[in-house]
């Protein structure tokens, strides 16, 4: 800091801090302070479309035909996140219904191994990356997203449960 000598009338010198340093840092931090506020407010105004494409790209995801051959083994199990009539209209064998916006409730009394291989699947994408998101919010951290979702399933063939 830099100081600045005064004399006074009385023939004493006082002495004054000079301001200049302290503002230029008081101005820095306000500054910093303004910027990380909007960055943060901004941070919170996601679209649905991009709370979706931030999921779908922090999921693990495998193909219909792996997701087949696990459920065939008897490796996994499937989480249908479609809505009711969607999942009584036809659904994958065996599969557990848990409509997308329950899930954050229902899981813990459905799922109760966190270590178990979920895969979760609804209409195409946009639930099921959401679904898979929360999962791995709530521990589950196998939780998978089948590629393409029940269209996918559906197109390949694979046997359907009514």
């Amino acid at each position: 800091m830099n100081r600045v000598l005064f004399a006074t009338g009385q023939g004493k010198k006082r002495q004054i801090l000079h301001k200049g340093n302290s503002m230029k840092r008081f101005a820095l931090f306000a500054l910093v302070l303004v910027l990380g506020i909007g960055f943060t407010v901004s941070g919170y105004s996601k679209t649905a479309k991009d709370m979706v494409r931030d999921a779908e790209r922090s999921v693990k995801k495998i193909s219909v035909s792996r997701a087949k051959a696990m459920h065939d083994k008897g490796e996994i199990l499937f989480l249908d996140l479609r809505t009711e009539k969607e999942y009584n209209a036809g659904h994958i064998p065996g599969a557990v219904f848990v409509p997308r916006g329950q899930l954050e409730f229902k899981c813990e009394h459905i799922l109760h191994d966190k270590d178990a291989t979920y895969v979760i699947y609804a209409g195409s994408r946009g639930r099921a990356s959401l679904g898979v998101a929360t999962l791995y919010r709530m521990g589950y951290k196998n939780a998978v997203k089948m590629n393409g979702g029940w269209a996918a399933w559906k197109r390949a063939g694979y046997p359907v449960e009514y």
